[in-house]
Formats: structure tokens, sequence, C-alpha cells
């Protein structure tokens, strides 16, 4: 299975974003990678709940709460 995907996101404490982990882009962008191959799995396994909506909200969920130390947030996708 191929996956293109945009992952927007916002610092909300620039001091805490950059206290916490050495490079928060680059964290946040692996984690974002790893998360979607993890719930893109998830999803492949489960063939009969393919929904976008529940695909963005676990995402959301997932990053959020694996960001909330460096203080970014990954906005809802519409």
């Amino acid at each position: 299975m191929k996956v293109n995907a945009v992952c927007y996101f916002r610092v909300v404490d620039a001091n805490q974003a950059l206290s916490q982990v050495q490079n928060y882009t680059y964290a946040t962008s692996q984690l974002a990678q790893t998360t979607i191959r993890s719930v893109v799995g998830q999803f492949e396994s489960m063939k009969s709940s393919r929904s976008a909506i529940g695909f963005n909200a676990k995402l959301q969920i997932i990053l959020d709460t694996d960001t909330e130390p460096w203080a970014s947030r990954f906005p809802k996708s519409r």
C-alpha cells in the first residue's frame, strides 16, 4: 500500500518545544511517519472499518498525546 500524507502541526510553547526535544520539527516528522504506518496497518487488518474520519481522529489523538511534552498540536483534519 502506498500512502501520501501531509500533517500540519503548530507549536503552542516555543520554549518547551526547544527544551524538551533536540529538534522538534524532525522529531514530529518522524513520529508522524511512524504513527501513520502503524494506524494504516491497524486499518488494513480491520478492513471493515476503513473510514477516513476514524483514521484521522485516531491519528490526531496519538500524535497530540505523544507530542504533548514538546508543546506541539495537530489541528483537526477537515
